[in-house]
Order: C-alpha cells, then sequence, then structure tokens
C-alpha cells in the first residue's frame, strides 16, 4: 500500500512539476511581447565610415585635379592660392561632398549651425590655408580635426530605447611633390 501512495505522490509532483515549468514557460512568452527592449544598430556607424572612404577617395581625386589645373609656379604663393581656390571651388561644387561635410557637423566640440555651413566654412574652416605647409620642394595640405556627433536609437517608441552617442572625429594630410613636372599625391 505504500508503494501505491508513493507512486501517486510521485505522479503529482512530476504532474505540478511540469505545470510550473509550462506557467514559466508561458509567463516568459508573453512578458516578451509586452517589454522588448530593442537595441541600436551598429549600421549607421559603418555607413559613417564608408562615407568617409568614400569622401577621401573624392578628395584625392580632386586634389590631383586641382594641381593639374593651377596656376604659377610650383612653390610659389600664387601656384599655392591658385590650387587652393581650385580645391574649395571643386568642394563646393561637389553635393555628395558638401553633404558629408555639413551633416552633423561640429569643429572644435562647437556644431556649426546651417546657416554657417557655406564655402567661406570650407575654405577657412576646413581647409585653411594656415593648416599646409608649403615650400619649393613638396607642399603638405590639411583638413582640419573635425568631428560628426550623433544619437542613434531605435524606431519603435513603445519599446525601450537605450539610445547610443557617438562622436565621429576625422582629419587627414596629404604630402604633395613634384618630381620632374609631375605632382604625386600620397596620404600621410
Amino acid at each position: 500500500m505504500k508503494d501505491k501512495q508513493g507512486q501517486v505522490f510521485s505522479i503529482w509532483l512530476v504532474f505540478i512539476t511540469m505545470m510550473m515549468i509550462g506557467t514559466v514557460i508561458a509567463l516568459f512568452y508573453l512578458q516578451q511581447q509586452n517589454v522588448q527592449s530593442l537595441v541600436v544598430s551598429p549600421m549607421n556607424i559603418l555607413n559613417e565610415r564608408d562615407a568617409l572612404e568614400i569622401f577621401e577617395m573624392k578628395e584625392f581625386a580632386l586634389i590631383a585635379n586641382s594641381l593639374e589645373i593651377s596656376t604659377g609656379n610650383f612653390g610659389s604663393d600664387q601656384f599655392y592660392d591658385s590650387f587652393h581656390n581650385n580645391f574649395v571651388d571643386g568642394v563646393w561644387d561637389d553635393e555628395e561632398m558638401k553633404k558629408f561635410l555639413f551633416s552633423n557637423l561640429s569643429i572644435d566640440e562647437v556644431e556649426i549651425r546651417d546657416r554657417d555651413k557655406n564655402r567661406n566654412l570650407i575654405e577657412n574652416g576646413i581647409y585653411p590655408k594656415v593648416e599646409s605647409e608649403f615650400n619649393e620642394t613638396d607642399l603638405v595640405f590639411a583638413r582640419i580635426p573635425i568631428s560628426k556627433n550623433y544619437l542613434i536609437k531605435n524606431n519603435d517608441e513603445k519599446k525601450n530605447n537605450f539610445p547610443l552617442g557617438f562622436s565621429f572625429e576625422f582629419e587627414r594630410k596629404y604630402l604633395i611633390t613634384m618630381f620632374e613636372d609631375k605632382y604625386s599625391v600620397r596620404k600621410l
């Protein structure tokens, strides 16, 4: 008789245990639907990095083109002024380059207002002449350190939101040399 009571008790324990497990699983799935947290995607950061690479390829090509159409002797102030104006004109005329430069732009941790995003900012703020070093044999052409500041958050306002803020800072210098009437440009 004790064996039969022990078997019935064991069956009840198994049944109660299975009910408890089922209840926990059911509650888990119900809670997953009601309270879900979304993590922001790093895709925006990766896209920004890709956009920088495309921008720098265009910048490199524009430097080479600006050198070819510049007037004056390499090493002279006339040549540098001509080169700088040609380059700035090229950036100003390229909508994709301007869009990349001006979106979420900060210089020295100061966000640039829309009304200040103009040719003068490119010429004197992003590619100022004072940052470049020029002599008779080579030119170091520089883009000052600029940054882009973003706050990335998920699009579903009903879900818990864990926004991610990031700052993307970049600068570049190019070494331009002239050898036998040919220009050589390389990144530093």
